[in-house]
């Protein structure tokens, strides 16, 4: 297991509350956190109570807000898009991670017109060896990452409805696009890219993937399991991973992001592996897929 704490990501990245001070008609962001409750738990409704100080300290009061909480139910079956290797959740969706953190008022976030939170149950994956290790050498190279060029392999079936596949793979650290002219195309963050449609109102969207590694076009048919491209390092990616997710429409980055659950996996704990027949993974886990590939 490999747990840390960074800045990455928009910013506040891992502050609850990144502003103390209410600026009239604006927008103050408040990450809530109280994000997850023990199965055990019958969560009926939330009462949130915040309390308002005028700046010279003058004088307090209290706004009180219910929010009763939502089930949302995949309906997709994933499996895990990566096979027979162990990979390590570079970056989940639990409170420690990156993709959990999105301010929609934040000056980058309203330069890319971005109104909702398409990245909220986005993962990264990295495959790694059997030391749990990310890299040979010093990693300095694509190439010596264990992950540069792992098949992938597509989640459920579906139909590609976008694709791409000339990005170049960046060398580690860099990227190879222009973030002004990303506003407005935000293809060019996922770099070479596939979206599948599963025909039920959900889209997985693959990203940096390695160019030239993507032998589909748009209008193919996929079956869950077939190998649908190879990991690489394009777009916004500093080192070789696959970022996944699942959306509710092909604007990856500006469409509601859906909760996943993938089925059939293991959790990997040094000798020890713990089956998980339908399950979420949290940053820093190593999992392997108990699936066989085609």
């Amino acid at each position: 297991m490999q747990k840390y704490v960074t800045s990455k990501g928009i910013s506040p990245s891992i502050l609850t509350i990144p502003d103390r001070k209410l600026i009239k008609d604006k927008t103050l962001l408040v990450f809530n956190p109280f994000h997850t409750f023990d199965a055990d738990i019958p969560v009926a409704s939330f009462e949130f109570k915040f309390t308002l100080t005028k700046s010279d300290g003058s004088a307090s009061f209290e706004e009180k807000i219910s929010v009763v909480p939502n089930n949302a139910k995949t309906k997709t079956k994933l499996i895990f898009p990566i096979q027979n290797v162990a990979t390590l959740i570079r970056d989940g969706n639990d409170f420690y991670a990156h993709h959990r953190r999105f301010d929609l008022s934040s000056f980058p976030v309203q330069m890319f017109n971005i109104t909702k939170h398409g990245n909220r149950y986005s993962y990264d994956f990295c495959p790694v060896n059997t030391d749990g290790e990310l890299f040979k050498n010093n990693g300095e190279s694509v190439e010596d990452w264990f992950g540069f060029g792992t098949d992938i392999v597509a989640t459920a079936d579906g139909t590609i409805v976008e694709m791409y596949n000339n990005a170049i793979d960046s060398k580690i650290g860099e990227i190879d696009f222009d973030y002004r002219e990303a506003a407005t195309n935000h293809t060019l963050i996922y770099g070479n890219y596939i979206i599948i449609d599963h025909q039920n109102g959900e889209f997985s969207g693959y990203m940096h993937l390695k160019k030239g590694s993507v032998k589909l076009k748009v209008g193919d048919k996929v079956k869950q399991g077939d190998i649908i491209a190879q990991l690489g390092n394009s777009g916004d990616a500093f080192s070789p991973h696959l970022h996944y997710q699942l959306n509710n429409a092909t604007t990856l980055l500006n469409s509601d992001g859906i909760p996943i659950y993938f089925s059939d996996y293991q959790r990997v704990f040094g000798k020890k592996q713990i089956d998980v027949e339908k399950g979420y993974m949290d940053t820093g886990e190593i999992v392997r897929a108990k699936n066989i590939q085609k």
